[in-house]
C-alpha cells in the first residue's frame, strides 16, 4: 500500500511522529526517578527509546510538509491515547501485571480517568507510583491542550471572543 495514494493516512502517520518523540523525551523523567531509587531501569528505558526511535524513523521516511486538518487531528489524538497506553503499560507488565490490566492502568492514567487495577498501590515500587502519577499529570495537561486547540479554531466562538478582546495581538 502506497501512502501516496492515501494522503490522509500519510498526514496522520506524520503527525504521530512528533507525538512519539515528545512521549519518549518525557519518559526520561521517570527514568531519572527510577535511577534515583535504584530500581529496574529496563521498562523505563523501553518507554523512552521505543517512541523516540519510532518517531525519528517516521520523520525520516515521510519527509515533507503536511496540512493537518481537524479530521487528521482527531484520528491522531485517538491513536495517541491507544499507542501511549500500550507503551505506558510496559512498566506495569514488567512488575507482573497482565497486559489488559497494565493497558487499563495506563489508559486510565493518560485519560485521567483515575481508576486503578492495582489492588495494593502502596506495595508497588516508587518508580511505578511516580509513573502512574506522571501519566495522570501528562494526561491532564494533554486534555487541556486538546481542548484549547479545539476551542481556538478560527471559526469558534472562543476564537471570536479572543479576537474581539486582543484585536491583532495574538499569543
Amino acid at each position: 500500500m502506497s501512502l501516496e495514494k492515501h494522503p490522509d493516512l500519510k498526514v496522520i502517520i506524520q503527525s504521530l511522529s512528533m507525538i512519539f518523540i515528545v512521549i519518549g523525551v518525557l519518559a526520561v523523567v521517570p527514568l531519572i526517578v527510577t535511577a534515583y531509587y535504584n530500581e529496574a531501569l529496563t521498562p523505563f528505558v523501553l518507554i523512552s527509546v521505543i517512541p523516540i526511535l519510532l518517531g525519528v524513523a517516521i520523520e525520516l521516511l515521510f519527509k515533507g510538509e503536511i496540512e493537518l486538518q481537524v479530521k487528521h487531528a482527531a484520528i491522531a489524538a485517538a491513536l495517541t491515547y491507544l499507542l501511549a497506553s500500550a507503551l505506558g503499560a510496559l512498566p506495569f507488565m514488567y512488575y507482573g501485571m497482565g497486559f489488559l490490566d497494565s493497558f487499563f492502568e495506563a489508559m486510565s492514567g493518560w485519560t485521567t480517568t483515575g481508576l486503578s487495577m492495582i489492588a495494593d498501590v502502596e506495595s508497588m515500587p516508587r518508580s511505578i507510583l511516580f509513573w502512574r502519577s506522571f501519566m495522570q499529570w501528562l494526561g491532564g495537561v494533554g486534555v487541556i491542550v486538546l481542548m484549547l486547540v479545539i476551542l481556538a479554531g478560527t471559526g469558534s466562538a472562543a476564537s471570536k471572543l479572543y479576537q474581539a478582546e486582543a484585536r491583532k495581538d495574538r499569543l
